[in-house]
């Protein structure tokens, strides 16, 4: 058996995960999370929440290496933690688990 040897090139990954192409990978993902998330919101009388989706582009220089393009998907309304986790307040709900739902399903594309 041959051995293999692996010289990371973090120059190049960089490259890689800062260009242009891998901004517009994560940006159709998160769009299409975008899609799903209204299709599954909750809709009140107002269905802000349905329509509170959006996509916020950025680079994330965290937890990692290399820094790299990432889009998140957001509910911007006020009330989403709430609605997202629940409220365990008096007379308290379940939450919706909306956005976790939208991740599970992109992370398994």
């Amino acid at each position: 058996m041959t051995d293999v040897r692996y010289d990371r090139n973090s120059a190049g990954l960089e490259e890689v995960l800062l260009a242009e192409p891998m901004a517009e990978c994560m940006n159709t993902y998160a769009h299409a999370g975008v899609t799903f998330f209204e299709t599954i919101a909750v809709r009140g009388k107002t269905e802000r929440y349905a329509n509170s989706a959006e996509v916020i582009d950025d680079v994330d220089v965290t937890d990692s290496r290399s820094p790299r393009r990432v889009a998140h998907v957001v509910a911007t309304v006020d009330y989403a933690a709430k609605l997202e986790w629940g409220d365990r307040g008096p007379g308290g709900r379940e939450g919706h688990h909306t956005l976790s739902r939208v991740a599970d399903a992109l992370e398994a594309l």
